[in-house]
C-alpha cells in the first residue's frame, strides 16, 4: 500500500506555484496568443510581400508593353514617311 501511494505521489506531485492549475492556464494562454500574434505578422508580411512583387511585376510589364507599342508606331510611322517622301 504504501509503494502505491508513493507511485501515487511520484507521478501526481502536488502542486506547487510553478504548476498549479492557475498557472498553466495563464502560461499556455500567453503563448497561445504570443503564437496567434506571430502568425499574424508573419502572414501580413508574406501577403504585402507577395502583394508588392505583383505589383512590381505588373508595373514592368505594362512598361514593357507600352515601350514595345509605342517603338512599334515610331517605326510604323518612320517607314510610312520614308515610303511617302522618297517616291
Amino acid at each position: 500500500m504504501i509503494l502505491i501511494q508513493l507511485f501515487i505521489e511520484l507521478k501526481h506531485p502536488a502542486p506547487t506555484a510553478a504548476t498549479s492549475s492557475t498557472a498553466v492556464v495563464i502560461a499556455t494562454v500567453i503563448a497561445t496568443v504570443i503564437a496567434a500574434m506571430i502568425a499574424t505578422v508573419v502572414t501580413a508580411m508574406i501577403a504585402a510581400m507577395i502583394a508588392a512583387m505583383i505589383a512590381t511585376v505588373v508595373a514592368a510589364a505594362v512598361t514593357a508593353v507600352i515601350a514595345t507599342a509605342i517603338a512599334a508606331v515610331i517605326a510604323t510611322v518612320v517607314t510610312a514617311m520614308m515610303t511617302f517622301f522618297m517616291t
